[in-house]
């Protein structure tokens, strides 16, 4: 099972459409691919009347198991929703003949993967990088102190405030409460573990909370170069057979600075129970000095 973008809720005037029996008006589409929507309430307060929020619409499923499927993802967002700044807050959930909503914080500034892609907001600025990451750390460490992994973390679910200062941890349809799991392939596959994947199945199960600190290393990378060090970590891809071979000579040939090279390596572990938590990696991160290397080290 590999992520997937939720089904798209056509609509022809959607200033002018009301959902949830009219508590919500629908005021814009923000994405037509995710079905995201942006809207007012004008007669249920979530915080402020007429607030706008974001609304995510998705295709119910059609048997009672991928319903129960779908539905798991509210349960694993109200587990951590308003208790982390950083992690966007789910307001209320409601659902019609065809489609599950969930009425979001709104966070009108995009997602990190359209930054990285359109800007480049982390090219040689230390402040930003350090603020943005130490952000996306913070909201998956407390995740992790509430039991709960979401093994689907990469740009594209990361929000970002109109300043793009501050970053919300989103999309929660993958999550698990289980810290062990045998479901395989789960996520985003540049983004996944090695033992997620598990090509020649030979593992019974992974641990999903060092599954959720890979993907944080593979998103530094993602940060700091604008792209992901391979398209799948098996040795079906060649730059992670070179990686496996020699992670310092691999790491080499990124635009990183040295004190970085030696955390991605500390989180990127091909050994799961040698990786750093998520605490730790916050307690590193201040002796980071910069995160990209000198001329000299070019």
């Amino acid at each position: 099972m590999r992520a997937s973008a939720s089904a798209y809720l056509p609509l022809c005037e959607p200033t002018r459409q009301s959902i949830n029996s009219g508590h919500v008006r629908v005021t814009r589409l923000l994405r037509r691919d995710s079905s995201l929507l942006e809207c007012r309430s004008p007669r249920v307060a979530y915080r402020r009347l007429g607030e706008l929020y974001a609304v995510k619409s998705v295709r119910l499923g059609a048997t009672p198991a991928e319903r129960a499927t779908q539905l798991r993802e509210v349960v694993m967002h109200e587990r951590v929703s308003g208790k982390h700044e950083n992690i966007v807050g789910l307001r209320d959930c409601f659902f019609d003949s065809h489609h599950l909503y969930f009425v979001l914080d709104g966070i009108f500034g995009g997602d990190l993967q359209e930054a990285i892609a359109e800007r480049a907001p982390f090219f040689y600025d230390d402040g930003a990088t350090r603020s943005v990451f130490t952000q996306v750390v913070d909201a998956v460490a407390f995740c992790h102190s509430q039991t709960l992994f979401h093994r689907n973390i990469k740009p594209s679910n990361i929000l970002c405030s109109m300043d793009g200062k501050r970053i919300f941890l989103s999309n929660f349809g993958l999550a698990t409460e289980k810290e062990e799991s045998d479901e395989f392939g789960i996520g985003t596959l540049p983004y996944m573990c090695p033992e997620a994947i598990n090509p020649g199945r030979e593992l019974e199960c992974y641990s999903t909370r060092q599954g959720d600190l890979w993907a944080i290393g593979i998103l530094l990378v993602d940060m700091l170069t604008g792209r992901t060090p391979w398209s799948e970590a098996t040795v079906a891809d060649a730059d992670f057979r070179l990686y496996l071979q020699s992670p310092s000579c691999s790491l080499n040939g990124l635009p990183i600075s040295p004190d970085v090279k030696r955390l991605i390596q500390r989180v990127l572990h091909h050994n799961s129970a040698k990786r750093i938590s998520a605490y730790e990696l916050l307690a590193r991160l201040p002796s980071v000095q910069t995160f990209f290397p000198t001329k000299e080290e070019l």
